[in-house]
């Protein structure tokens, strides 16, 4: 039992002792009325108890001890004043009723855990208290007064209130959370637990059940490995922690449960486990996830781990966490020590710079990745990969990417190969057709000296292809630079819109159908290879020429915006399907179809076109309609301060 209810029980026959004592010295003829008195309130004023005497029914308080005083929150003051003028406080409350009811009637009040609302420290608290309201009678019978004896219970009452919605939290939270709890006293071999337990036991509601009808239900398999795990919990040298995982079979449904159990063993002086109590959780789903995920991840293994290429995944941050079977077999080392960073090792160093910074971009932007570079197999050989990877989305957020690295060291090594002959052959070509051009020059001259323009003309039609000859041949030896690394530049300061106005100006001569257009903004200078940007504005032009045999006019315009110079070749000829845009700037691609021998070439301009502007810090698209023609663009950086020089 607590202590204050221990008190409560002593106050409480304190309280009827004072009211039998009253009772009987107001009956008791052998005493004065002074002498009454006197032992009247000597026991109030000594009680340890609150206790106060009020007189008639107007409630006048003719005795108040320091207890009562001190619950109040007065002082002897009040002694003389009706209750309702002692305590205003009170207006509202049941109490005033309450007096006038005992007085009338003449039957006590007694009250248990009452709720009062008393002024404390000049604000309204509330207090609990057990009281009875006694009533006193003369020798006829008549009520002349009520004796008010009180305990104050505020601090049980708040203590039980606060428990009981500490439990309430507790098990609002168990609720929650689906967990059965069990509380085991193995001296009686009895079982606490709550309706959620027995449920994940598979046993009804009040039905009797011992520890043994427990064990009972555990799966076979799973019936050793617990006893053992029990055994250890309950043996003082262990702790007395218990933590396992095992299946229960419903004796009603034969079903399957996976449960989680949790709990601790308790000890007495002699080190004997009196009491095991703990906590029972549902996973089956988890178990029943986990098992579909391996499943799953067994399958993506099997299907993977016969793939061509090096497949992996990685992390948003980067990080490989899983490789197939093929990229183990490459680089010769153990899946685990290719995951994470360590995949970096493997990448040649000339490459490693630019496939990080490739890679960060496209974690960076979730943009797809596709680079080239080398890694090292497990002989030590650097081999050529093409790398991909796509991001995986859930709810438009990145969880993983997949990426693939195909190996291309082979037609690396064919590319290779056809560029040194392409750029041998070219080397080997050019004298020949140098020496053939010149003969022809001296041939033309001297035939249209003797006046034999005719012959002197076939030689000029000669002289024209082989022009159109070494220019091809001019093309081949920049596509070889451009994949070796050779093509050079050699960058000046030069009025970019003045470069431009020159080459339409030499082309217009070229032409006697096309009217070569200009729309020119001010652009100022461009720090660049004036050479190899006419160049690339020849290209643009002749082709603009080459792919509207059809319309008379092509446009040249140029504008500075946004820091950058921009010149566009519009044509109005044949155009471009829309999903052949993006290819026409692929080495050696032609227009397909029945249009491919109509318009002659090798598919090496634009190409070479969009090297040349990459390198040089700009880029290239292309805008086209098909059967309305083609808009042509390239951009390249400006420097503000020689633009505003101009």
């Amino acid at each position: 039992m607590f202590l204050p209810q221990k008190i409560a029980i002593v106050c409480l026959h304190l309280k009827i002792y004072i009211c039998i004592s009253v009772q009987k010295m107001s009956n008791d003829p052998s005493l004065s009325y002074k002498e009454n008195e006197n032992i009247f309130r000597t026991l109030i004023e000594e009680s340890p108890t609150p206790v106060g005497l009020y007189v008639g029914r107007e409630m006048v308080i003719h005795l108040a001890n320091q207890a009562i005083l001190k619950v109040w929150g007065k002082d002897e003051s009040i002694i003389g004043k009706t209750f309702s003028q002692a305590l205003p406080e009170l207006e509202g409350q049941p109490f005033f009723q309450l007096l006038d009811d005992v007085y009338t009637s003449g039957i006590a009040y007694e009250a248990t855990e009452d709720r009062v609302d008393l002024l404390a420290n000049g604000q309204m608290q509330t207090f609990y208290f057990n009281f009875i309201y006694k009533p006193l009678k003369d020798k006829e019978g008549n009520v002349w007064g009520i004796l008010n004896t009180a305990t104050d219970v505020t601090e049980l009452v708040i203590t039980r209130q606060k428990l009981a919605a500490s439990e309430d939290r507790i098990q609002f939270a168990l609720d929650s959370a689906e967990l059965g709890t069990w509380d085991i006293d193995r001296l009686a071999g009895t079982i606490i637990w709550n309706n959620r337990c027995r449920e994940l036991y598979g046993f009804r509601e009040g039905e009797k059940v011992t520890i043994t009808n427990v064990r009972d239900h555990v799966h076979p398999d799973d019936a050793e490995r617990i006893t053992e795990s029990v055994r250890i919990a309950v043996d003082p040298k262990t702790g007395g922690d218990y933590d396992d995982t095992f299946r229960i079979i419903s004796p009603i449904d034969q079903k399957i449960t996976w449960i989680k159990c949790k709990g601790k063993a308790y000890f007495n002086n002699e080190g004997v486990c009196t009491r095991f109590s703990g906590t029972t959780l549902d996973i089956t789903k988890d178990i029943q996830t986990r098992e579909e995920q391996q499943r799953l991840l067994k399958q993506f293994e099997f299907v993977t781990g016969f793939m061509p290429v090096q497949l992996w995944t990685a992390k948003t941050d980067g990080e490989l966490d899983y490789v197939n079977e093929r990229t183990v077999e490459y680089f010769g080392v153990p899946a685990e020590d290719i995951v994470g960073p360590a995949w970096q090792t493997f990448v040649h160093p000339d490459d490693f710079a630019a496939c990080i910074d490739v890679w960060a971009h496209s974690l960076t932007t979730g943009d797809p990745y596709q680079f080239e570079f080398r890694l090292k197999d497990k002989e030590g050989v650097y081999k050529w990969h093409l790398a991909r990877a796509l991001p995986f989305k859930n709810d438009g957020e990145i969880v993983k990417w997949f990426g693939t690295n195909t190996d291309i060291d082979d037609q690396k090594q064919l590319q290779r190969q056809k560029d040194d002959f392409l750029g041998i052959a070219s080397h080997e070509l050019k004298t020949p057709v140098t020496s053939i051009k010149a003969y022809a020059q001296v041939l033309g001259a001297m035939l249209t000296k003797e006046g034999e323009t005719k012959k002197a003309e076939m030689v000029l039609r000669m002289d024209a292809q082989v022009n159109r000859l070494t220019n091809l041949i001019g093309d081949l030896l920049d596509v070889t630079k451009i994949n070796s690394g050779r093509l050079q530049f050699n960058k000046t300061w030069f009025d970019f819109n003045q470069v431009i106005k020159e080459t339409v100006e030499d082309l217009q001569h070229t032409t006697q159908k096309h009217t070569l257009t200009t729309d020119f903004s001010k652009t100022g200078k461009v720090y660049s290879d004036k050479d190899r940007i006419g160049q690339v504005i020849t290209n643009l032009i002749t082709n603009a020429i080459k792919y509207s045999p059809q319309s008379e006019k092509i446009i040249i315009s140029t504008k500075l915006e946004n820091a950058e110079v921009t010149v566009c070749v519009q044509d109005f000829g044949i155009g471009i399907p829309t999903d052949k845009t993006d290819r026409v700037f692929e080495q050696f691609y032609r227009v397909s179809g029945n249009k491919q021998h109509t318009f002659p070439g090798l598919g090496l301009g634009l190409y070479i076109s969009s090297e040349i502007i990459r390198r040089e810090g700009g880029r290239m698209w292309v805008n086209s309609v098909e059967g309305k023609g083609s808009t042509f663009c390239f951009a390249l950086p400006a420097d503000d301060k020689e633009t505003n020089t101009l």
